[in-house]
């Protein structure tokens, strides 16, 4: 039921895919020799959507409910990024085969257990009727987007740092799942990035106060770090909240049917 909250099972669920991105990146220093194994590799692009594919499936075969929306999220970053880098000379082009694999094999197999498209029609009937799926969602795609705001810094435990950040994301999918109401809802996933955002403005004000390195003028000081990340810290959290503007349009809708 749309206003009963889900298992802990599910909750768990719903946050495992936000740690999968991150785990595979970071997993490059188990592999010193090959830095970058995880993103210029086969194995490193197929790991990469392995598991939000797995998700995908899962998720179409019992009609996408709602702890599934954070795996569509992941994936649907992952293919944004496999695009963004279509043109880039550093990457071997022929490995993004690989990247979509996983994904063209789950629909395949999800295809032939449902044998139906009406799971997409659950799927826009349940953000219609919750716009905090797809808010969800959303929630779910910052995982690499998230994972850049870090590049550049270089401490002993700068990955200890980028998992605690995903960790802090991760606990806010769990209460999403967890809880009966929307507003509730809404209420995890704005604790959960805005916590998750202010240890990343407060770790990179700290790193680069007072530092200058070769390409910068002067050195940097802690108020204009702060600044820089206010303004796309504000963006994402309006693109997060932006399918609120459902919620207007369902009531609306609903005024101007006749009685």
């Amino acid at each position: 039921m749309e206003n009963e909250p889900g298992t802990w099972r599910q909750a768990l669920a719903a946050a495992i895919p936000i740690m999968w991105v991150p785990l595979i990146f970071l997993s490059a220093s188990l592999f010193p020799r090959y830095p970058g194994w995880y993103w210029k590799s086969r194995l490193g692009f197929l790991a990469l959507t392995l598991l939000p594919a797995i998700g995908l499936c899962v998720a179409w075969i019992k009609s996408f409910p709602r702890w599934s929306y954070s795996y569509l999220g992941v994936l649907t970053a992952n293919v944004i990024f496999s695009i963004s880098i279509m043109n880039d000379p550093r990457y071997d082009t022929s490995i993004l085969g690989y990247f979509w694999i996983p994904v063209i094999v789950s629909l395949m197999i999800a295809l032939l257990v449902t044998r139906s498209l009406d799971p997409l029609m659950q799927l826009t009937r349940g953000i219609w009727n919750d716009w905090t799926r797809l808010s969800f969602a959303l929630y779910g795609s910052l995982t690499i987007l998230l994972l850049e705001a870090y590049d550049g810094i270089h401490y002993s435990f700068d990955s200890l740092i980028e998992l605690l950040t995903f960790a802090i994301l991760a606990f806010g999918a769990v209460a999403y799942v967890r809880s009966s109401k929307i507003t509730q809802r809404a209420q995890s996933l704005l604790v959960g990035f805005g916590i998750a955002w202010i240890l990343i403005v407060s770790v990179n004000s700290v790193y680069w106060n007072g530092r200058q390195e070769v390409w910068m003028r002067e050195p940097a000081h802690w108020q204009t770090t702060l600044l820089q990340l206010l303004v796309p810290g504000m963006i994402l959290l309006g693109l997060l909240f932006s399918p609120i503007i459902l919620s207007g349009l369902r009531r609306f809708s609903r005024s101007t049917k006749p009685a």
